[in-house]
């Protein structure tokens, strides 16, 4: 190396060693920013955890008004953070603010379409806004969409509250649907078992009610309830025999319940009563006819005095059809045509009495044995 390369290579190496030194200094503080906002962003993190936590206790206390805050403030410091904003949306939906509820709800949906709980509170947020159809496929959704843990109890769960909700409206085609599925996945849940049986007698279905009652009979065989439950269920079956043994049983369990012993005498009434019995006599079949029509002819007249203006004329023939029937002398040769007969002026004598004053409420004896005649 001669004497003029030395300056050279000596200014070289220490424009390296500047360089070196400055990309040392830069990598440290890069470091240094990434720490400090891995900091931060741990504090915001935290912060939006105390946030969320208070608003958890704040909503148990029935504190809503600051409990929609306490999770406004952890949403606004995480907005990345789903389960935030569906505690807010729930809140809110609680608190009476659908609206505002509907609008984050929107922002979950666009995120995460099929999440399980996301739908269910869609489905609550539609109900408080008064969109029944719109929350039942939201319903829907929720149960066949994505649940991070416990997806078949929460899908069950979502279902049963789907169930209640077609009960309360009515709807016994739709909630029959939703029951058949509930009845094979809730397994053997005595609680899930008596709710699906008394779900298939609002839904008008009580065979499939007495097969779940005799589940949990077979369960506990000293349940009370369970006997009265499948009482129920033979009595809107029309078995009325069956139902009064079965409201014997639970009496026998329970001989303290006022509305045991009600039954009992319902379904003994009921059984005296009923012209459709297998092996009745045309004899005995044409005196429970004749009952029947007594007690219809007493029900319109009762009708026809509260509403005497509003009494047809042939209100008034039908009554006076019925008494007629009623005081002739028995024939001497009594056939099954003759019953029939009976019974078919009495339904026309219910028919004037439910014209004038409406359909009898409750377990009113004649409503449910001419049911049972008119199927």
């Amino acid at each position: 190396m001669s004497a003029k390369d030395v300056p050279r290579k000596t200014g070289e190496a220490r424009k390296l060693g500047i360089i070196v030194v400055v990309a040392l200094v830069i990598a440290g503080l890069a470091t240094v920013d990434r720490f400090l906002a891995g900091l931060q962003d741990a504090e915001v993190q935290r912060t939006a955890r105390q946030s969320y936590r208070e608003g958890l206790r704040l909503a148990r206390n029935g504190k809503t008004g600051e409990a929609i805050e306490a999770f406004r403030k952890a949403h606004a410091l995480e907005r990345g953070n789903t389960e935030y904003e569906l505690e807010l949306i729930k809140v809110l939906t609680e608190a009476g603010k659908s609206d505002q509820a509907e609008l984050l709800m929107r922002e979950v949906l666009e995120r995460e379409p099929n999440g399980g709980r996301a739908n269910l509170l869609a489905a609550h947020v539609m109900l408080a806004k008064g969109s029944s159809d719109t929350a039942e496929s939201y319903y829907h959704r929720a149960i066949y969409g994505e649940w991070p843990d416990n997806a078949d109890a929460h899908r069950i769960s979502v279902r049963m509250e789907l169930a209640d909700f077609l009960a309360a409206r009515g709807k016994k085609q739709e909630l029959l649907a939703e029951l058949l599925p509930l009845q094979e996945q809730s397994g053997k849940d005595p609680a899930a078992e008596r709710r699906i049986a008394q779900l298939f007698l609002a839904a008008d279905s009580p065979s499939h009610a007495a097969n779940e009652y005799r589940a949990l009979i077979k369960q506990d065989p000293r349940d009370a309830s369970a006997y009265t439950g499948l009482g129920d269920a033979e009595l809107k079956r029309g078995d009325y025999r069956s139902a009064r043994d079965a409201f014997l049983s639970a009496a026998a369990r329970n001989p303290a319940d006022p509305s045991i012993r009600y039954r009992v005498e319902l379904s003994g009434t009921l059984n005296d009563l009923d012209p459709t019995a297998r092996r009745l006599t045309s004899v005995e079949k044409y005196r429970r006819s004749l009952r029947i029509l007594d007690l219809a002819r007493s029900e319109l007249d009762g009708c026809i005095a509260k509403h005497s203006v509003a009494a047809s004329d042939k209100a008034q023939q039908f009554l006076t059809s019925a008494n007629d029937v009623i005081k002739q002398k028995a024939p001497a040769a009594i056939t099954n045509e003759l019953a029939e007969h009976v019974l078919g002026l009495a339904d026309e004598t219910f028919q004037a009495g439910v014209k004038l004053c409406g359909t009898p409420e409750g377990d009113d004896p004649l409503r449910l044995i001419m049911q049972k005649v008119a199927q």
